[in-house]
């Protein structure tokens, strides 16, 4: 078992790789002016690129990871992946602005501003992946509970996922 985690983590910090080098060759592009007078749309760009392709390519280790966690905690690994798919809902209202927060310390509002950054637009974006992973462990699941709760998780995951996507769908000229 610790080879396979090994191989895992391996597989793992690949895809880290793999992604740094992927936004560090997209910026040998972008002119050093471009650079200056667009620097916080490219850092956007950056960290959309990296959350992309660090998930994609972390689907391969994460389906090792998964085939090993539902052979030895089946139910575990259900209950935690609902816990995870949980998120992404939330992720998306507050990214849509329907979660309100009240007036706060300014500290305390930079404290928030700095998690929406961090955490809930890297998460809003490896929504399809995340999906993507889910839609594994479902496949993998052998008993009927931790199927059903698999199915509810990618259901949390998928609608809002699909609600963003006839978002765009819509805003397309006709």
């Amino acid at each position: 078992m610790r080879r396979q985690l090994a191989w895992i983590s391996a597989g793992y910090a690949a895809a880290l790789a793999a992604a740094a080098l992927s936004v560090w060759v997209r910026n040998l592009f972008v002119s050093p002016a471009d650079q200056l007078a667009m620097s916080g749309m490219l850092a956007a760009g950056d960290s959309i690129q990296f959350v992309l392709v660090a998930g994609a390519l972390g689907l391969v280790p994460t389906f090792f990871l998964l085939r090993l966690l539902a052979q030895g905690w089946p139910r575990a690994l259900a209950w935690a992946l609902l816990a995870v798919a949980a998120t992404g809902p939330l992720g998306w209202l507050v990214m849509a602005g329907l979660v309100k927060f009240p007036v706060m310390p300014r500290a305390f509002s930079e404290l928030v501003g700095l998690a929406l950054v961090l955490l809930v637009f890297p998460r809003a974006v490896a929504s399809p992946v995340v999906f993507a992973a889910l839609a594994l462990a479902l496949v993998l699941a052998r008993d009927r509970r931790s199927r059903a709760l698999l199915a509810v998780a990618l259901s949390l995951e998928g609608v809002p996922l699909s609600l963003v996507a006839l978002h765009f769908l819509r805003t397309i000229p006709r």
